[in-house]
């Protein structure tokens, strides 16, 4: 029988009011919700409101309310990260970005720049990878690990398929990725011919002086 008018509500939600308490209610409420606005709406806040002071029922509805907010607030943040200035030569604009990030990523598009056709946007997710990289690495290391490689002519896209493998995901991806580039012996020749400075060692090499590096 549809509840056709404002006593019909007030006299439902008094039935069940007087019924005893049971976690079939909570089910009944889910049901109710998703009935299509066949239920008026008025029905289903006076449904809420019995199960906000029902006892044994509060807890858990109270907690899955919460987790709907949550999750609300989470996809909200999300979506600002998406919205999030970006400049056209991927310089950041958010005042959140730390020097080091956007230091180590311009360094990236840097020794990278014959690699793309422009400079590559830093994004929230790149941001947040290299973020979570500087917790164990210094910027310098996470420098080295970019020139290391840089000179790897396979993951910069003489490959079967022509493609490059040393993006920011990739390099940044997880501790043991910057670690075994941060040991890796260079091999130059990447695309390009990009040939950095050879370093020589000077226990090599009995009274060699090596300029400095400013």
């Amino acid at each position: 029988n549809p509840l056709e008018n404002q006593n019909q509500i007030k006299g439902a939600i008094k039935k069940l009011n007087e019924l005893p308490e049971t976690f079939l209610i909570f089910e009944f409420y889910e049901t109710v919700k998703s009935s299509n606005g066949r239920v008026p709406e008025e029905f289903i806040k006076g449904l809420e409101t019995l199960l906000n002071d029902l006892e044994t029922l509060s807890e858990p509805f109270r907690t899955k309310k919460k987790n709907k907010k949550k999750n609300k607030k989470k996809k909200e943040e999300e979506e600002k990260e998406k919205k999030e200035i970006i400049a056209p030569d991927g310089a950041v604009d958010s005042d959140e970005s730390t020097d080091s990030i956007k230091e180590i990523f311009n360094y990236y598009n840097e020794v990278f720049k014959n690699c793309w056709s422009k400079p590559l946007l830093l994004t929230p997710q790149r941001k947040k990878k290299i973020s979570a990289r500087l917790r164990n690495f210094t910027p310098e290391e996470l420098k080295t690990v970019i020139r290391n490689i840089r000179a790897s002519p396979f993951h910069c896209g003489d490959n079967d398929k022509g493609r490059i493998y040393a993006t920011p995901e990739f390099i940044f991806r997880n501790d043991e990725i910057v670690d075994k580039w941060l040991k890796e012996e260079p091999r130059y020749g990447g695309i390009e011919g990009y040939n950095p400075p050879q370093v020589i060692n000077s226990d090599r090499f009995e009274g060699y002086n090596p300029p400095r590096v400013i």
